[in-house]
Order: C-alpha cells, then structure tokens, then sequence
C-alpha cells in the first residue's frame, strides 16, 4: 500500500516490473523528505510525491530546496505535486515552485501512475541517468 501523501512526502525508488516501485519511503515533512533526497544521493530516487501542507517545511520550500541542490540530477528529478488545493493558481504555485505536474486529491490511482510514469520516463530519455521503464 502506498502511503497517503497527506501525511507528508512520498519518495519513489525506480520502477521494477508492473509500473510498480521497487520501494517506497515516506517522509512525515518537507524537511525530512529534502534530507531523504539529500541523503540518498544523485539517481537514488526516481521521483518525488510532494504533498504542499506539511509541517516544518510545505512543499513548495522543500522543492525549491532540492532544486537548488548541487547537481543536475536534483534539478531534474521528477517531484509531483499532490494536493488537494487545484485551482488554477495552486497548479501554478506548484509549477513554479519546481514541481513537473500537479495531481489533485483525491486522485484516480491510474492517473498517479500516469503522470508518474510520463515524467520518470520523459527524465531517463532527457538524460540516461534514470531508469527507463
């Protein structure tokens, strides 16, 4: 089962078979998510689930924290949005923020896996340094 990602971030290791992670961590805030992907390193995750309302750090901070992380791999990697705020201007404030897409809660599983699969794939083709699934 995948954490819901209201209760923070959702960090997503390379696709295996299925369209299915190999693993899945959570973080229980931005700011915790930011170190998970600090610490894991460059390629270690292939996308982030980045809900916006969290304690510490929203979503928005801890996104433009790992954008602003050395590397192109942190510039790169793919970080959804997902909240339930989906008016145009939160779509927006998502992709400004450096977000790649905005999914809205509640949300169609297929749709996640969608849109998580178009971005993961888009970035391994962009670059070779993620998986291509």
């Amino acid at each position: 089962m995948i954490p819901s990602a209201s209760d923070g971030t959702v960090i997503y290791n390379t696709f295996g078979n299925n369209n299915f992670p190999n693993f899945i961590e959570h973080a229980e805030n931005g700011e915790a998510g930011l170190n998970k992907v600090k610490d894991g390193g460059e390629g270690f995750y292939s996308a982030v689930l980045m809900d916006i309302q969290m304690p510490v750090m929203n979503g928005y901070e801890a996104t433009r924290a790992i954008r602003g992380l050395n590397g192109e791999y942190y510039k790169k990697i793919p970080i959804i949005a997902m909240s339930a705020n989906a008016y145009e201007e939160d779509v927006k404030e998502a992709l400004d923020s450096g977000m790649n897409a905005h999914v809205a809660k509640p949300f169609e599983p297929d749709d996640l896996a969608r849109t998580l699969k178009k971005h993961i794939q888009s970035e391994a083709r962009r670059c070779g340094h993620l998986p291509d699934i």
